[in-house]
């Protein structure tokens, strides 16, 4: 179910300039750090300037990435971009803008399929989100514990199947075929990587949530960045007109046609990109 959540004033204007980045991999290290170098010129950048926000773009759920944001310490005029694009959270009226769930009965019937499979392949583990940001959780090690760290949301302690925004199906040490031929009969969007499946309603991505932002505030697709580095990535850098920021780590479909390939130090190049979208903007500007 889309819902357009509120009427709030539009607070970016035209030829205002908004980032959208991704938070693993990306924003942050393996280690779940920012790199000072990268902090710095973000809060310089969006903290100084009128005309420049950011948004985190994120598998995560909204309440991990308000966490986030305010730990950048960042004025409060961006975005959430949360459940790969399944809600968006205005900072400037604290209040989710849109959002889209799962339909019910695919949702049990998912669940349902996992617990089968889960009785043959105990490696398995899931997680849901919900739309008041707090999540489900089955079968984590110890492992995915600290990796998906749940001290900042609460958790649900039984499924239900209302009100899902994203499904996550963990693989811990093989894929599962079965569960991906299973997802097929479904008009959902699935979004396999190497050690996870997640399941959002149809039509759910960061760049569809991206072209909702964009319509909502009138910004062009011109004044905007996206950086990101893996496969959800991939359809922001196929917007027309963004100016896309990748690494030379990289998945190497994102790299191919990505604006910018840096290649420096990950402490440096988000930091880089941002620098030459400052530039390009500038060159945009003046003619």
């Amino acid at each position: 179910m889309q819902q357009d959540k509120s009427n709030e004033i539009k607070i970016l204007l035209p030829k205002q300039k908004i980032i959208f980045c991704d938070i693993d991999g990306t924003l942050l290290d393996d280690h779940n750090n920012i790199h000072d170098e990268t902090l710095s010129h973000i809060k310089k950048l969006i903290n100084e300037s009128t005309d420049y926000h950011f948004a985190l773009a994120s598998g995560r759920n909204l309440a991990e990435q308000l966490l986030l944001y305010r730990k950048l310490n960042l004025k409060s005029s961006g975005l959430l971009l949360g459940s790969n694009g399944a809600q968006i959270y205005s900072l400037k009226s604290h209040q989710i803008i849109y959002e889209q769930t799962l339909p019910v009965l695919e949702a049990e019937r998912i669940y349902k399929k996992y617990l089968e499979l889960k009785a043959i392949n105990k490696n398995i583990a899931l997680l849901v989100a919900y739309t008041n940001s707090s999540a489900y959780v089955e079968n984590f090690s110890d492992e995915m514990w600290a990796k998906y760290n749940f001290s900042n949301i609460k958790t649900n302690p039984s499924f239900t199947k209302e009100k899902i925004v994203m499904i996550t199906i963990m693989f811990l040490q093989e894929k599962l075929p079965e569960m991906l031929s299973f997802l097929k009969q479904f008009d959902l969007t699935v979004l396999d990587g190497p050690n996870l499946t997640s399941i959002n309603a149809k039509n759910v991505s960061k760049a569809h949530a991206i072209e909702y932002v964009l319509k909502k505030y009138n910004i062009e697709h011109q004044h905007v960045a996206v950086i990101g580095d893996s496969k959800n990535d991939l359809c922001m850098f196929e917007l027309p007109n963004v100016f896309s920021i990748t690494h030379t780590s990289a998945k190497p479909y994102l790299q191919k046609i990505a604006t910018e390939v840096i290649d420096l130090p990950k402490s440096q190049f988000i930091k880089e990109g941002l620098i030459d979208f400052q530039y390009y903007i500038n060159q945009l500007e003046k003619k």
